[in-house]
């Protein structure tokens, strides 16, 4: 959207964006989460031009998910863990293995 001197109307491009998908800038709900969510999986197919609202899309998942009371027993097991072993619990649950998966 040009403006009167010829530039991009950048505020103008921001408060559409707010307007048309309020969860690139807030999160309030479990339905949200979810639209979000799937919303990404869009997104990623063409990461590159999607950069930006990827971005600010994963900026809100992360605020929803450090605040929503749904995740406070996560995050609380989360936080007092060692990194790598939080990852490998969730990368284990994410494609549903055991430790019976990694013997030879």
């Amino acid at each position: 959207m040009p403006n009167k001197k010829g530039g991009c109307d950048l505020s103008g491009l921001v408060n559409e964006l707010n307007v048309r998908i309020p969860i690139l800038r807030d999160i309030t709900s479990e339905q949200d989460h979810q639209q979000a969510l799937s919303l990404m999986e869009e997104l990623i197919e063409d990461y590159d031009t999607n950069l930006v609202v990827i971005e600010a899309l994963s900026n809100a998942i992360t605020r929803y998910e450090a605040e929503a009371a749904s995740f406070s027993e996560f995050n609380q097991r989360s936080e007092a863990e060692d990194p790598a072993v939080a990852t490998l619990r969730v990368l284990m649950d994410q494609y549903d293995l055991n430790t019976t998966d990694f013997k030879n």
